[in-house]
């Protein structure tokens, strides 16, 4: 292809019924779709997966939350508190 579009396709990713998802594994999707669409079939994904994060909402959240929550836990060990 070409234009720099090799392996990308325009439009929602498609459905993920849920098969490539190993049992008990989380399901994530860290990146941006227009609508805030999910790309998972979550119907099929649930019985397969453990946690599924949702769309909006996802991920975001935690990846504020977890330097914010480690930046804290070094001051402390640096403080001895």
């Amino acid at each position: 292809m070409r234009g720099g579009h090799r392996g990308r396709r325009r439009g929602p990713a498609p459905a993920d019924p849920g098969q490539g998802i190993k049992p008990g594994a989380g399901r994530d999707r860290a990146g941006y779709s227009p609508g805030n669409i999910g790309d998972a079939d979550l119907d099929s994904a649930v019985e397969r997966a453990g946690p599924i994060a949702p769309v909006p909402g996802g991920i975001g959240p935690m990846t504020v939350a977890t330097p914010l929550e480690q930046a804290a836990e070094a001051v402390a060990r640096q403080l001895g508190v």
